[in-house]
């Protein structure tokens, strides 16, 4: 049970928006969800209002290109998307083992 108390957290990363719409990845499951982008790609996916709904927020680099700063927040950032147990979280990452599962 005390498994159930760990908070997952999902990374997206995406280079550009040939990359963003090619309907690979995007699966948000976790209980905070970040899509990682350049700065003008999350620019434009908010001015397009293109934000995945499930996302929390979207992080870029800094300037100095060496830690990941909040380049936009979503209204609902502080909601839990996860629907599965952590359990079965961790088993799909077991099970895995480094291959890709998308």
């Amino acid at each position: 049970a005390s498994v159930e108390k760990g908070c997952f957290g999902f990374y997206e990363v995406k280079s550009c928006m040939a990359d963003f719409t090619s309907g690979n990845g995007l699966t948000f499951y976790g209980d905070r969800n970040y899509l990682v982008c350049t700065k003008e790609l999350c620019d434009e996916i908010v001015w397009q209002k293109m934000v995945p709904p499930r996302v929390n927020a979207i992080l870029t680099p800094d300037s100095t290109g060496s830690k990941l700063i909040l380049g936009h927040v979503q209204s609902n950032h502080d909601l839990s998307y996860r629907r599965r147990p952590a359990s079965e979280i961790l088993w799909a990452m077991v099970k895995a083992n480094g291959k890709r599962t998308n």
